[in-house]
Order: structure tokens, then C-alpha cells, then sequence
């Protein structure tokens, strides 16, 4: 079965699994109400300012405004008050300078390690960074520290993992996220553990969850995940099921090709060559065949004795790209069809590919040998035995023993004889070739 066909639906999985996060935005502007007691009262109406402005999306300008307080109040202490280092990182986080907002939030997690906020929204500006595996222990940390649990940060915390590669850590958060919130459970989070176990190359504990999230969408999202589910049982060899499954898809979109493909290839890896061939057919119905496709749709037809339309086919790919296993098929069919005249034709148009393959010589041969030209087919077999590859021993052998057939038919009976004697050498031809060469002696005696 070509690879190619599943090579496309990996590509085209690979784009469904694509992880992206929702708009990660959890921007508590203070982590505390205004007037807070614990607030200095400086710093409290700073920060009433600066809400003014960040409500309005003045960001540079709150930004500002807290440099030139800090600046300003160097000497006291609430200068470095983790709720103004807080704002001062939701500004930069707001304006998308994501390096001042992690930094900020840093200081701010110094100064109180137990500010969950800031964990929180330091994840955010991490993830933009693409700072993965430092996002995951943000939002893991924040998660932990949340009075009221979000387990929704343990999600985002898996995703981040996936995202840095970390497949094994992924799959044991979302185990744990399923584990722990079992009626908080979302799509998203079956999706989550669906990319994290094919991740970590757990694809048939991946299949009942794909199973789910087919069943729970509809629309274009129904459609995405049947095509990763699709892929999985092609890829563990589950033939039927994905004979089943890209069939039932192929008729639901009968204009995507993609569906008619996997059924190819689903119909091939089962031996139902002439489902595969409908199926092939269909594909080329929607869009023009490339070449590989056209080559297995031509070699089908001559599976399955059809090798007129074969043969159109691979004249076709000839004009574009000769090649030796091309004209081996065009000689297949042209003898199918009693068109030995057209296969000499087609050889002799790409004579240099069939001086450098010792098959193709053979058969040619062979074809001059049939149409009674025992001349020119004596010569034809005496080139293809003296082809010097050792690989070819077999043919070495017949090629011997054929041009001593030639030779005797024309009555070139020394020619025969020294030709059957060659072919003697080759185990394939020895009894052939020793009873061929007894008759020559006698002959010879005789005369």
C-alpha cells in the first residue's frame, strides 16, 4: 500500500491536533480590592489612577505613571508593594510587552510567594513568550495557591507541557485533572488528553475518547476529530474500522477527496482491490490525479485485468517521466491486450532506459521471440546475458538459455549449443538447458 495516502491524513491530523489555548487573559487588574487595608494609602491612590487609565487602555501612560511614583518614592519601602508590582506587570501585559509584564510579576511573587495572581497572569505573559515549560509551572502554582480551585489552570498547565514537548508530564496532569474533577470534566479537557496521549504515542487508549468527542460534536468539529480517529485506525492497522469510518465520511462529504483516499487505502490494506480502485476512481472524479495517485489507479486496472484503461494511463506518465518500472507495466499491458508490436514500439522510443535494465532487455527479447524474429531476439538475449550485474543471475540464466532457442530455430546449431551450455551453469536452467543441448549433439552427430 503507498504511504503517501497516510503521509496526507498525518499532515492533515496534525493540523486538527494543533494546540492553541484560548485567549489567555486573566487580568485582575489588583488582586485585592482599592482601599484594601493593607494597602499603603500612597500606593492606593496611585492605584486608583492608574485603574482610570487602564480602563481606558492608556497602558503606556499607566505604565508611566507608576515609573515616576516608584521613582519618585524610592527611599519607601511600597515602591516594591507586590500589588503595584502587580498593575505595573498587567499594564506591560495589557500593552503585549510581554518581557516587562514576567518580570514584574516576578518581583511581585518575590515580594509575596504567595500571590496567586500574579502566578497566574505571569503564565499568561509566559505562554506569548512560548516560555512553555515555565507557563506550566505558573499555572500549576497558581492553581495551588487558589483558595477556590479553577481546574481549569490544571488544563491550561497540561496544554503547556504538550506544547514544550513533554508529553509524559502532560498525560499525568490531565490523568490527575480527570482523577480529581471527574464532574467538572469539559470537551476541551477530552481533547487535551486526546493530543497528550497520541503524544506519548498511547494511541489505542486514545480511541474511546476520540470515540466521545465524535459522538458529542456536530459541524465542522464533528468532521476534524472523525479525521484524527480516522488516522488512529489506520495507523494501528484496524482495517475495517477505518474502511468503516472513511467510507461512512466519504458519502457525508462526497466532494473531499481526503475521504476517498483513506478508503483507498483502508480497501487496499484489506486486498479489496476493485473497492479501492471505485474508491480511487471517485478521487479522480473530484481533482485531477497526480502521478502517484494515476500510477496506483493504472496498476489497479491491471490488477484487475482492465489494462486497456491501464495502459492509457501509463503512456501518459511516460511522457512525463520515463522510467524502467513505467515501461515494465507498458509491456505488461501491451502483452495483455496481444499488442506486442506497440510494446517493441514504446521500448525502442526509450532505448537508453532499456540498455541500463537487464528486465526490460529481457523483455524485449521476448517480445522479438514471440513475433517469430528469432534474429534480432538472439541478439537481444545475448546483450541482456551479458549484462554484468551479479543480481541478476536468474535472468543472466534464461537469457542464455532463450538465445539458444533463437539460435536453433534458425539453425545456427554450434550458436545453440554454446548458448545451452552457458545456461547449464545457472541452476534455474540446467535441466532445461541440458536436455536442450543433448538434441543439439545428436544433431550435430547425425550431420
Amino acid at each position: 500500500m503507498p504511504s503517501y495516502f497516510l503521509q496526507q491524513l498525518q499532515r492533515q491530523r496534525k493540523r486538527t491536533l494543533a494546540v492553541i489555548l484560548p485567549a489567555l487573559f486573566f487580568l485582575f487588574f489588583l488582586s485585592t480590592p482599592l482601599n484594601a487595608g493593607h494597602i499603603p494609602a500612597p500606593v492606593n491612590r496611585l492605584l486608583f489612577k492608574v485603574s482610570k487609565l487602564f480602563a481606558l487602555d492608556e497602558y503606556d501612560e499607566a505604565i508611566d505613571l507608576i515609573k515616576k511614583f516608584r521613582l519618585e518614592n524610592s527611599r519607601n519601602e511600597y515602591v516594591n508593594h507586590p500589588e503595584l508590582l502587580f498593575a505595573l506587570g498587567n499594564c506591560c501585559l495589557a500593552g503585549k510587552d510581554y518581557g516587562c509584564a514576567v518580570k514584574n510579576y516576578q518581583k511581585a511573587v518575590s515580594a509575596r510567594p504567595d500571590h496567586a495572581p500574579s502566578w497566574l497572569n505571569m503564565a499568561n505573559a509566559l505562554y506569548n513568550l512560548e516560555q512553555y515549560d515555565e507557563a506550566a509551572r505558573s499555572f500549576t502554582k497558581a492553581f495551588k495557591l487558589q483558595e477556590k480551585k479553577n481546574p481549569e489552570l490544571l488544563y491550561y498547565s497540561g496544554i503547556c507541557l504538550l506544547l514544550a514537548n513533554k508529553n509524559a508530564q502532560s498525560l499525568k496532569v490531565f490523568a490527575g485533572l480527570f482523577a480529581d474533577f471527574p464532574k467538572n470534566i469539559k470537551p476541551q479537557w477530552k481533547e487535551g488528553m486526546v493530543r497528550a496521549l497520541i503524544a506519548d504515542n498511547k494511541n489505542l487508549r486514545a480511541l474511546p475518547l476520540l470515540r466521545e468527542l465524535v459522538s458529542l460534536y456536530s459541524g465542522e468539529k464533528k468532521k476534524q476529530w472523525s479525521e484524527v480517529l480516522l488516522y488512529q485506525y489506520l495507523e494501528l492497522k484496524m482495517n475495517e474500522k477505518a474502511r468503516s469510518l472513511a467510507l461512512t465520511l466519504a458519502r457525508q462529504y462526497p466532494g473531499e477527496e481526503k475521504w476517498w483516499k483513506a478508503a483507498t487505502h483502508a480497501a487496499l490494506e484489506q486486498g479489496m482491490m476493485e473497492e479501492a480502485m471505485a474508491s480511487l476512481m471517485i478521487v479522480s472524479f473530484i481533482h485531477p490525479l497526480d502521478a502517484r495517485d494515476a500510477k496506483l489507479l493504472a496498476d489497479l486496472n491491471l490488477q484487475a485485468e482492465i489494462p486497456r484503461k491501464a495502459l492509457i494511463v501509463y503512456e501518459h506518465l511516460l511522457e512525463d517521466n520515463p522510467s524502467a518500472g513505467l515501461l515494465k507495466r507498458v509491456v505488461y499491458a501491451c502483452r495483455s491486450l496481444g499488442q506486442q508490436e506497440k510494446a517493441l514500439d514504446i521500448l525502442e522510443q526509450y532505448k537508453q532506459i532499456v540498455l541500463k535494465d537487464q528486465e526490460l532487455l529481457v523483455s524485449r527479447a521476448d517480445l522479438l521471440y514471440t513475433l517469430s524474429r528469432y534474429g534480432p531476439a538472439l541478439k537481444a538475449y545475448l546483450l541482456a546475458a551479458g549484462f554484468s550485474r551479479k543480481d541478476h543471475q536468474e535472468l543472466k540464466g534464461r537469457a542464455w538459455l532463450m538465445a539458444g532457442y533463437c539460435a536453433w530455430q534458425i539453425d545456427d546449431l554450434q550458436a545453440a549449443s554454446r548458448a545451452f551450455a552457458r545456461a547449464a551453469r545457472f541452476p534455474g536452467q540446467k535441466k532445461s538447458a541440458v536436455k536442450a543441448e543433448g538434441y543439439i549433439k545428436k544433431i550435430l552427430k547425425i550431420t
